[in-house]
């Protein structure tokens, strides 16, 4: 039997301290723009997150080189690319929307 290594992150950082500097730094886009947009970048690349191995059957956390499951010795085989890619796209996805609508805001404020 075979299951996929599966590799994941796992946030290592407070999620409230990010959202609060990306919350004040979106309201300060309205009032001076300079400085939302350097704490939304803080706010973003503050975010920090460690990639976990586990395994696809039991989900013990396992070494990345790892080919068999220590707990229920099931045979570990790579998590496909696509998958891994895909989620990174999202990543990227997500970011260019935030800064899309950084960018609309200034935009709107500006013109008034």
């Amino acid at each position: 039997m075979t299951a996929l290594r599966l590799t994941r992150r796992v946030r290592t950082s407070s999620l409230t301290a990010s959202l609060l500097l990306l919350i004040i730094g979106l309201g300060l886009l309205f009032f001076f723009w300079p400085l939302g947009v350097v704490l939304i970048l803080v706010a973003l690349l503050s975010d920090k997150a460690e990639l976990q191995t586990t395994c696809g059957n039991c989900g013990n956390q396992v070494a990345p080189t790892s080919i068999l499951c220590p707990t229920c010795q099931v045979q570990l085989t790579a998590e496909p690319i696509g998958r891994q890619f895909s989620r990174s796209l999202l990543r990227i996805g997500a970011l260019i929307a935030i800064i899309l609508i950084g960018i609309v805001l200034m935009l709107v404020v500006g013109s008034r």
